[in-house]
């Protein structure tokens, strides 16, 4: 007996619910099962999301060769030139930031050591006036003995966790550094083979899905392959654009560490939105520590550039890479950040911008069919 496809549907539906109503039952038990294997996928996620990031830049290095044309060893070339490049990036960071900072803790300390010089002569100086505290320390009846047996007791508890635990900790740095070595070889793997996977995948999926439902997979995958790399390209140039306009702006007001500022001020900016915060704290204290009166200045500069950067730079650039307006760049931030904190706002823009784009081609082709067919006269008028 043939089955209507309104049955199919209606028996599929039906199973899906079943096999839902199971996996609410056993839900624990899924779950446990998922977090084991995530940690058995962890390094091959990993180095899929390294391969992405590095094949980026990579795409536009082999473009490039291809127009030299140039054909044997194009993409172990394009590849190397990559890696040179982000490393080139990551050492003229540490040139510009490790000075600095090494300036910036050094001037620290010797305010401390002013401090600590100063503190005997003020307690000299005011010695009469101290004597309450004496006396009310006395009135509390504290007994050091006892104190001092509860601090012994408490370290010797925490020597014996930490011997206890040490051969987690060894073991936990061995994993991590197997995780880190399978995922670097593991990108390296798909950035020299990504034809080969592509079209694997592409089989696999056309054997399972058909057809029909393969294109609309396919389809999906392109616009979010799209989205998540214009996003990771606007995301690198807005951070850029900001730390140069605080580079700029520092150097022209003679602030100290400008160069320090920008960079670590571009570097967090690759947090959307909220990234900039973190490296204008980090700005005020640096700045503090040399002049606390022209750490109020930065601070004025900060909020002034950083409503320029929110309201008008970042709305442009990132929303525009991705194809998003600025409030729905706003809004993926926002919910990113409640549902998955900072991971989850790098993932919830390019992600929302994929659900615009096909809600918006869902949309026009809605209004393609209810569009009546144009009569001949109008036709003949066209």
């Amino acid at each position: 007996m043939k089955l209507e496809n309104k049955e199919k549907q209606l028996l599929k539906v039906l199973l899906l619910a079943i096999l839902f109503y199971f996996v609410l039952l056993r839900i624990d038990s899924v779950t446990g099962t998922l977090a084991a294997a995530g940690g058995l996928l962890k390094p091959f996620i990993i180095g899929g999301a390294m391969a992405f990031i590095i094949n980026v830049p990579m795409v536009k290095v082999e473009k490039y060769l291809e127009k030299k044309r140039l054909k044997k060893g194009r993409r172990a070339l394009a590849f190397f030139i990559t890696l040179t490049l982000m490393l080139a990036a990551v050492a003229l960071f540490l040139t510009i930031v490790v000075p600095q900072l090494v300036q910036a803790v050094s001037t620290l300390a010797d305010h401390l050591q002013q401090l600590t010089d100063k503190i005997p002569a003020l307690l000299e100086n005011h010695s009469s006036n101290l004597t309450f505290i004496e006396e009310y320390i006395a009135s509390l009846n504290i007994n050091w003995q006892n104190i001092g047996q509860q601090l012994i007791d408490w370290l010797k508890a925490f020597a014996l966790a930490l011997v206890g635990s040490g051969s987690g900790l060894v073991g936990g740095v061995v994993s991590g550094f197997t995780t880190a070595v399978l995922s670097i070889i593991f990108s390296i793997y798909l950035l020299f083979g990504k034809e080969n996977v592509s079209c694997g995948l592409t089989r696999l999926t056309k054997a399972v899905a058909g057809e029909k439902i393969s294109a609309h997979i396919f389809h999906v995958c392109s616009i979010a392959y799209r989205s998540f790399s214009n996003f990771l390209s606007g995301q690198c140039l807005e951070a850029v654009i900001l730390g140069c306009m605080f580079i700029a702006a520092m150097t022209v007001f003679r602030m100290p560490y400008a160069f320090l500022v920008g960079v670590v001020i571009a570097v967090t900016a690759l947090i959307p939105v909220f990234g900039a915060f973190i490296g204008g704290g980090v700005g005020v204290v640096v700045i503090a520590i040399e002049n606390p009166v022209q750490a109020l200045w930065f601070l004025l500069l900060f909020i002034v550039l950083q409503q320029l950067e929110g309201n008008l730079i970042y709305p442009k650039v990132v929303g525009n890479s991705v194809g998003l307006p600025s409030i729905l760049v706003f809004v993926s931030v926002i919910l990113g950040n409640s549902l998955m904190g900072v991971a989850g706002m790098l993932v919830f823009i390019p992600a929302v911008s994929v659900v615009y784009t096909l809600v918006k081609e869902f949309v026009l082709r809605r209004e393609a069919l209810a569009r009546p067919p144009a009569s001949d006269g109008e036709e003949q008028a066209l």
